[in-house]
């Protein structure tokens, strides 16, 4: 088996005589069980004319920061999106369905529904089983609920930079997102949603 080498001696490539065609001139032998060491994640590096056991530097602990941070970031926004909507589309029409909703609450729940009420004089209501009622007042908690956790989600956003970058350790950088992300999916289980 051949390798190339970078100046650290670190492994650049392997190349088998019997496939490889090509192999560049700088090539030189690696025995066979430096190569097997090598890929089975024993690293090998080449110091003078020997090979020996490698171990990389370990990922600066700052690097953690920003993907630890970004991914409980996400996670925030999935619960967010669970409570009610995960399109614009949707949103959109949850926004007028709850403007509908506080106007029909805000009348004293006329029966029968106002014909300008568009998506409480739908079929809604009675597809989910509950009355026109019981749907303005669950539209109503949705969004409700939407912006408390909407408002968490915001705070918790804007903790999450310092309390990650705040930790000692990776683990403790992990521990310390996961608290807050909880924090947000305990609420939006608290509320309902």
């Amino acid at each position: 088996m051949k390798t190339q080498i970078d100046q650290n001696g670190h492994p650049l490539g392997f190349y088998d005589p019997n496939i490889h065609k090509q192999i560049p001139d700088s090539a030189i032998d690696i025995p066979d069980a430096d190569y097997q060491a090598h890929i089975s994640g024993d690293l090998r590096q080449r110091v003078g004319d020997q090979w020996v056991p490698y171990s990389p530097p370990p990922i600066p602990l700052a690097d953690h920061d920003e993907p630890i941070a970004n991914a409980a970031a996400d996670e925030i926004d999935a619960v967010c999106d669970g409570v009610y909507t995960r399109s614009a589309s949707r949103t959109a029409r949850y926004s007028q369905k709850y403007a509908e909703a506080l106007e029909y609450r805000t009348a004293g729940y006329p029966d029968p529904v106002p014909a300008g009420y568009r998506y409480l004089a739908s079929t809604e209501a009675t597809a989910r089983g509950l009355t026109v009622p019981e749907l303005a007042d669950l539209i109503i908690a949705r969004a409700e609920a939407f912006d408390q956790v909407g408002a968490a989600a915001e705070a918790a956003r804007a903790e999450l930079p310092g309390a990650v970058v705040a930790a000692a350790t990776v683990a403790d950088k992990q521990t310390a997102a996961d608290i807050i992300v909880d924090r947000i999916r305990t609420l939006s289980v608290q509320l309902g949603s």
